[in-house]
């Protein structure tokens, strides 16, 4: 991944990352057409680490990532109600999508 680091433009002195075509602030992602970003929690929030090896999210992430043909935004609701059920609503992943197509696992 290819990353530097740019000024943000509402904090003056602030590092925030920009990778390939990605340009962060505080409030915002801006992102090519196609692209999909995944977060483990809503923007503002702090993720949990869950009581196992694996954060909830990470958890139920690997579960439905390779269910065959499912489309990727039925991946990401799935794992989103999984992490709220287990969580009790305390985290709530969160998705940035500009996808043109539909993408499914072939696995």
């Amino acid at each position: 991944m290819i990353a530097n680091f740019v000024p943000s433009g509402d904090q003056a002195g602030a590092k925030l990352p920009s990778i390939v075509g990605l340009k962060f602030s505080r409030a915002t992602i801006e992102a090519a057409k196609g692209t999909f970003i995944a977060f483990a929690t809503a923007p503002g929030k702090e993720a949990l680490d869950g009581s196992g090896s694996k954060s909830p999210y990470i958890k139920h992430l690997t579960q439905m990532i390779g269910q065959k043909g499912l489309p990727l935004e039925q991946v990401f609701k799935e794992v989103r109600k999984a992490v709220i059920a287990e969580t009790n609503g305390d985290q709530v992943p969160w998705e940035n999508s500009s996808l043109m197509g539909d993408f499914y696992s072939t696995k």
